[in-house]
């Protein structure tokens, strides 16, 4: 039945059907104009769940399947563009000239690194059967004309503070003509932080506040350091503060058993473990560092969390970075705080829950910081240093595939891809068939640059409704990335869908496709050693790759939406790393 519609134009003064017409068409035409703008508005970014699910079936993922089959094809397709070394055929070579003994990789971590890293000591009789180098080492600073740049990448490699040894400096070693920093530094090439050094388990059990005595305890042997550690010592003893020194230096302490341990890496592991002992059974530890440098943080440190004792700290401006708690540790940054820092000692003394609040940390699973700082050693540094190497020559390889890509194919930006082999024979680097490789269950050390993009509507994703998605959805794009954890060099791949490129999803997406491979992060075996225990894990932080330990602490790992959408812009098929915690 028809709505009398004559009040309501009577109301309005306009009682004639042509008035009707006149006046209400154009409304009807604008409203029906809005309605199928608005329609195809949300049909576009999805935003309305009920349009997003007609106009495209509830298909999401079996789009992304079909783009996943879709940069397979294309992958055997332009097999012949993986050009490049294959680290699986081909190991780094480092040639070791400074090698000490404290820094020989065990045999085990070298078979667990995820690509053949063979450090090689000059003298032995395997280094003259080598033709191909990728690196020699040394262990202190040389003059710019005696570095060994003949034997592939230039590498420094000592942990000594730069204070000392101003040659270790970053950015001196770099100008004097060093490819490849390694020092203690966060901002280093390949980082070697103590982070951890000769820890057995952090949360092992502590004694009770009562047993402890009120003092503090100090092993300090190197009496020339330029740190004023000793007058700090001094001044607390005058102070009221009794100081039980078991070391070299102002020594009035002697051990439970003497020192007569080789000077070798076992001799080592037994007087940390007298030490460990001994500091359970003081209220402070006194870990005075010789020198004041960024990063520079000792096993003394860390010692002391596994003895379950108060560390008093001098030593590195960012100590709070190395840290698991912030109320773990006292500082003193100058001689003149030392009456503050007494005042607070004899608190502490006096008043065992304020004592125990420093402690807490030990009562709860540590801080994801705490936990990715101390990760960085789970896989060994002289398999990172050939991660690294890797990592450079293959960026190398992946800038002459781009070139490559660009002077022969033609991508006309509908998801459609020309041959890029002329068949002239101008291209004839040779190619692997990634997919047999993934299906052994071991993924290449080569990745396709190319192609980086697939639209699902320009290869026949399905859709109830063609038309309208083919309106609404040909530009969606799913994007490839590619990302592997930190401390590892084979990449994943990863699918973005391009309506959502937003941080969170990144990290979603990153953990979906690392988990359903029942995926074991590097740092299982050194979190066992160190008593780091976990439930499960997550993303910490993603950051493009090559970026310095510092630099993905700070601002390199993407926080921002935006940032992460202009590296995507700017860097087709990216490859990222990520920190699992």
């Amino acid at each position: 039945m028809a709505v009398d519609l004559a009040p309501l134009y009577n109301a309005l003064g306009r009682d004639s059907a042509v008035s009707q017409y006149k006046y209400l068409r154009p409304i009807a035409v604008a409203l029906g104009f809005a309605v199928a703008l608005l329609f195809l508005y949300t049909l576009h970014t999805g935003s309305d769940q009920l349009v997003f699910n007609i106009s495209r079936g509830g298909n999401d993922a079996s789009e992304l399947q079909m783009c996943k089959a879709w940069f397979e094809e294309e992958d055997q397709a332009n097999a012949h563009l993986l050009i490049g070394r294959d680290f699986d055929e081909e190991p780094v070579n480092i040639y070791e000239v400074g090698l000490p003994e404290w820094f020989v990789a065990p045999k085990e971590d070298l078979d667990r690194c995820d690509i053949k890293c063979r450090p090689i000591p000059y003298h032995v009789p395997e280094a003259a059967s080598i033709t191909q180098w990728d690196a020699s080492t040394d262990e202190w600073p040389k003059s710019p004309q005696d570095i060994d740049h003949s034997h592939g990448f230039a590498v420094i490699r000592n942990v000594e503070p730069p204070i000392d040894y101003p040659g270790l400096a970053i950015d001196a070693a770099h100008r004097a003509g060093y490819d490849i920093v390694m020092t203690s530094e966060l901002a280093s090439d390949v980082p070697i932080p103590y982070v951890g050094a000769y820890v057995t388990n952090y949360f092992a059990p502590g004694l009770p506040f009562e047993e402890k005595q009120k003092a503090a305890m100090a092993v300090i042997s190197n009496c020339g350091a330029k740190s004023f550690r000793l007058k700090a010592v001094k001044k607390m003893q005058e102070l009221g503060i009794q100081v039980d020194s078991y070391g070299w230096c102002e020594r009035n302490k002697e051990f439970p058993e003497p020192d007569n341990q080789e000077r070798n890496e076992a001799g080592q592991w037994d007087r940390y473990r007298q030490k460990i002992a001994v500091a359970r059974t003081y209220l402070f530890y006194l870990a005075f560092e010789n020198s004041h440098w960024p990063d520079y943080v000792t096993e003394k440190f860390y010692h002391v969390l596994q003895a379950g004792s108060v560390p008093i700290v001098i030593g590195a401006p960012n100590i709070f970075e190395f840290a698991p708690a912030p109320n773990s540790f006292l500082e003193l940054r100058t001689i003149e705080d030392v009456p503050r820092l007494v005042e607070r000692m004899k608190y502490l003394m006096e008043n065992r829950s304020a004592y125990e609040e420093m402690l807490e940390w030990r009562r709860h699973e540590a801080s994801d910081n705490f936990k990715a700082m101390n990760d960085v050693r789970g896989v060994h540094a002289t398999c990172r240093l050939c991660i690294h190497i890797a990592t450079k020559l293959q960026a190398l390889t992946d800038n002459k595939t781009r070139a490559l890509v660009a002077a022969s194919t033609h991508d006309p930006g509908d998801g459609s891809l020309t041959d890029p082999n002329p068949g002239d024979g101008s291209v004839t680097a040779p190619g692997i068939n990634t997919r047999d490789k993934i299906s052994e269950g071991r993924l290449s050390t080569r990745v396709p640059v190319y192609p980086c993009t697939c639209r699902p509507a320009a290869i026949g994703a399905p859709s109830r409704f063609p038309f309208l998605a083919s309106l609404a959805g040909a530009s969606r794009e799913v994007h490839r990335v590619y990302v592997r954890e930190s401390g590892r060099f084979r990449y994943r791949p990863v699918l973005l869908d391009g309506r959502d490129l937003s941080v969170w999803a990144l990290h979603a997406a990153v953990l979906q496709a690392f988990q359903k491979e029942d995926y074991e992060p590097s740092w299982v075996e050194r979190r066992k050693e160190v008593g780091l225990y976990w439930t499960t894990w997550k993303v910490h932080r993603i950051y493009p790759s090559g970026m310095t330990l510092r630099e993905s602490m700070g601002n390199g790992s993407f926080v921002a939406d935006s940032q992460f959408q202009e590296y995507l812009r700017e860097h087709p098929c990216p490859k990222l790393e990520v920190v699992l915690v």
